[in-house]
């Protein structure tokens, strides 16, 4: 079993047969998420075994709940900002970008405004706040292109091909956002902006 010690062992004084570990996976089609639950079944044959099992449960919800990490949410932004020449954009689908105007991710030139050179760069926002993050490195293999981009304390990759569609194309692919230990994941759609929004 996933997690179990092995035969004969023990795992924070509990012996590994009175000990079960089961973990889940939860895939959701906007963003991934991962759960784990922990189900102790101890077969108590003294009050110092209970002790052991009591013991390891707290320490384990301890761990956990340290280690809990919480999703980067994008607000969503309802027209391509001013700090950038907006080429792409990007959201949960091309339906809602084109109804809705429901822009999650923004890519173009950022405007340096005489502090510097013009520079490829994407728009995000989180917080409420438009966070701007420079393009690091980006490639295309066998016709899946990578943009990677930081700034602000944030690392955005962007992953897509490119597709055709009635009346043009557009962008599949997913977005990884990270900041420290927190990393969420998103699936999206993008086209380029050719109509200004």
């Amino acid at each position: 079993m996933a997690g179990m010690p092995n035969r004969g062992s023990s795992w924070f004084g509990v012996p590994a047969n009175h000990l079960y570990i089961e973990r889940q996976f939860d895939k959701r089609p906007d963003k991934l998420h991962f759960s784990e639950n922990i189900f102790f079944f101890a077969f108590a044959e003294s009050p110092q075994m209970q002790a052991h099992v009591f013991k390891a449960s707290m320490m384990m919800l301890f761990i956990l709940a340290s280690c809990k990490q919480r999703d980067i949410v994008i607000d969503v932004a309802r027209q391509s900002s001013d700090l950038m020449n907006c080429t792409k954009i990007f959201g949960y689908s091309v339906k809602k970008l084109e109804e809705e105007n429901e822009i999650l991710i923004q890519t173009g030139i950022f405007y340096a405004n005489g502090d510097g050179e013009d520079k490829p760069a994407a728009i995000m926002k989180v917080n409420n706040t438009d966070r701007v993050l420079y393009l690091i490195t980006e490639k295309a293999i066998s016709g899946e292109k990578t943009e990677v981009y930081e700034g602000d304390g944030y690392c955005l990759s962007l992953r897509y091909i490119e597709r055709l569609k009635a009346n043009g194309i557009y962008f599949d692919g997913r977005c990884r956002i990270r900041k420290g230990i927190t990393i969420s994941e998103y699936k999206i759609e993008g086209q380029p902006n050719i109509h200004n929004y």
